[in-house]
């Protein structure tokens, strides 16, 4: 074991671009060891290209069995990290192969490029407690950087740090290994307050599965960041305050993952509160969205057999937008104010179907036709009741009676915009519970 407690470093020369990258301390594993209690001082504001400041590194090939585990905790560092594009480490860089490290507690400040760094193929490593102000540099001030191996394993916990000033993100953990076919697991980003980052508060870019929980994250550029999930994202309880950009953000190559994003406070956004751009499946619910500058919740291509929006709660002007063919999505028991306008609610006919979502929708004519024949409606699943209302008195939607999936008590042609009708879905069709031919 190495222990390497209680130093002080300071000043040294700065790195270059000829990859001359000094360190205070180079810990070659395998070896277990503590560095505690140190204090690092560059005594100046970087200005080349800086000195990282700790960094553990196992030389090894990844099949060796003795692999790094190590605490770095209790430090105060002032002015490290490296910042150049081929070489860019952290005041803390626990750079490959690590197993079971802990960072907790370290003070650090002024920081270049990275403030701490871990690689994707790393294993069992917990970020914990330490307090960062400032970052200069490409990366974000805690990074989670892909593997520059062809292995990714995960299991790494950020958990109540505080990230103040960054230059780049705040937290930002990629998943992914050298090659992009092996995405690390288990990362968990928890209790954490990140404020003013200048581009994204907390990112998660290809893991297989992200919990993002009970976070605070102020005066960013955006919020959260999801990007590339395979499996499983699980975004709750977080406070999103002031984004200057979208407070909840998932990107669309997270295709395949079913989402939970429930309990969260979002408020004064820059312009959207939740976006998704892709999904498997999953839930949006009792989310508080507070003065929005565009759509509260905006979703697009959310093609998987199930999707639930329910229970959420906003002011904006645009509360609710989908687009593509959202087949498996059901949007319920939402307070929305003002509530979803025409535009929201209404649905034109496409080769005799259309898609619902919503306890009720206009219907309007394909290509604006003086009359159109409706035998088809998708996005239905057991039990669910929908009300359909013509959009346009000028125009007839003919609802067909055994035609496509519906079953109804013969043919209804809705030619007044107080025509409607109700129907519940079972048994894989469409079944009229009641008509009310109110136009004049």
């Amino acid at each position: 074991k190495v222990l390497i407690c209680g130093n002080r470093f300071l000043g040294g020369r700065e790195g270059t671009a000829a990859n001359y990258d000094p360190r205070y301390i180079d810990i070659r594993c395998p070896v277990d060891y503590v560095v505690s209690n140190n204090v690092f001082d560059l005594m100046k504001a970087p200005a080349n290209f800086g000195r990282a400041g700790i960094i553990s590194y196992d030389g090894n090939a990844a099949a060796s069995l003795d692999k790094a585990r190590g605490v770095i905790s209790g430090n105060q560092m002032v002015n490290c990290g490296r910042n150049e594009a081929s070489s860019t480490l952290g005041a803390i860089d626990i750079y490959n192969y690590a197993r079971t490290v802990s960072v907790i507690g370290n003070s650090l400040t002024g920081s270049l490029g990275r403030c701490i760094q871990v690689k994707a193929d790393a294993e069992n490593i917990s970020i914990v407690g330490n307090v960062i102000d400032g970052l200069a540099g490409i990366d974000a001030q805690i990074s989670v950087n892909g593997s520059v191996d062809a292995f990714a394993r995960g299991s790494v916990t950020v958990q109540g740090n505080t990230c103040l000033n960054g230059a780049q993100d705040g937290i930002s953990c990629v998943g992914r290994n050298s090659g992009s076919t092996i995405f690390a697991r288990g990362l968990s980003i928890s209790g954490n307050v990140v404020k003013g980052a200048v581009r994204r508060g907390i990112a998660a870019i290809d893991w297989t599965d992200a919990t993002i929980v009970s976070n605070v994250v102020d005066t960013c550029e955006s919020g959260i960041y999801l990007e590339g999930i395979k499996e499983a994202a699980n975004v709750a309880a977080n406070h999103v305050t002031d984004p200057t950009d979208t407070a909840i953000y998932v990107s669309p190559t997270s295709a395949t993952a079913w989402l939970t994003i429930t309990g969260n406070n979002l408020r004064d956004c820059g312009s959207r509160g939740i976006y998704v751009g892709a999904a498997a499946g999953g839930i949006i619910a009792n989310n508080n969205i507070k003065d929005p500058s565009s759509t509260a919740i905006d979703l697009n291509n959310i093609n998987g057999p199930l999707f639930l929006v329910t229970g959420n709660v906003t002011n904006a002007a645009s509360p609710f937008s989908a687009a593509g063919t959202p087949v498996g999505l059901r949007v319920q028991a939402n307070l929305w104010s003002p509530e979803l306008g025409v535009g929201a609610r209404s649905k034109t006919i496409a080769a005799g179907a259309i898609t619902v979502y919503l306890e009720w929708h206009y219907v309007d004519t394909e290509g604006a036709a003086a009359t159109d024949d409706l035998d088809t409606i998708n996005g239905g699943y057991d039990g669910v009741f929908v009300t359909l209302r013509a959009n346009n008195s000028s125009r007839d939607v003919v609802m067909k009676d055994g035609t496509g999936n519906l079953k109804l008590n013969g043919d209804f042609t809705m030619n007044n915009s107080e025509d409607s009708i109700t129907l519940r879905f079972m048994g894989n069709s469409w079944i009229e519970m009641s008509r009310s031919d109110n136009g004049v």
